[in-house]
């Protein structure tokens, strides 16, 4: 739940990271992807302080955390680049359509129901709907290599690699359409 949090902060203060700062864009010429980089510093030390619960958690109930838990930093890294990415993303979409921010929260909402947070997917294989909904869902494989080797100390090679694929794809998009309107941010909001 704290992952999930942390990443849908990301995502809805991305949709508005350029247009809570307008007074700073009108004003100043600072590059837009410091206000995108502000949004995952911001957050990431919520998280910073979340963890702790985690840690408090896992002492608590006694359980035992083994090596492979350290695939958890470069998996954070991983977030933390993509968060980047989404924030330039639907920052820049978002000032331009305002509508949009409400939208994209409303798609989380949904997100949180079919993807395996409170569920586990192993328990829906089985379902053929189901498991099209896990196939298709990019949240499932960013949380899998996350949770995987936390819980179950392995790393499943299929999860990381459509993984990097989607935070390629998520790249590339990113990239185009902040090149095509980062002229256009200032004016718009």
């Amino acid at each position: 739940m704290i992952m999930w949090g942390y990443m849908c902060s990301i995502i809805n203060d991305g949709c508005t990271c350029f247009t809570q700062s307008d007074f700073l864009i009108k004003g100043t010429r600072i590059p837009f992807s410091v206000y995108a980089a502000r949004n995952i510093i911001r957050n990431t030390i919520i998280l910073g302080h979340n963890v702790l619960v985690i840690i408090a958690v896992f002492a608590i109930m006694k359980f035992h955390v083994t090596l492979f838990a350290l695939y958890a930093i470069p998996v954070l890294l991983l977030w933390m680049v993509n968060g980047f990415f989404i924030s330039l993303l639907c920052g820049a979409l978002c000032a331009r359509f305002r509508d949009v921010t409400q939208i994209i929260a409303s798609v989380i909402q949904i997100a949180f129901f079919i993807t395996p947070i409170m569920w586990f997917a192993h328990d829906f294989r089985t379902n053929s709907a189901a498991k099209v909904i896990l196939i298709y869902n990019p949240f499932y494989y960013m949380l899998e290599i996350l949770r995987t080797p936390v819980f179950s100390g392995s790393m499943d090679t299929q999860t990381l690699i459509i993984s990097l694929l989607i935070s390629a794809a998520l790249a590339v998009l990113s990239f185009v359409a902040f090149a095509r309107t980062r002229g256009r941010i200032a004016f718009w909001i």
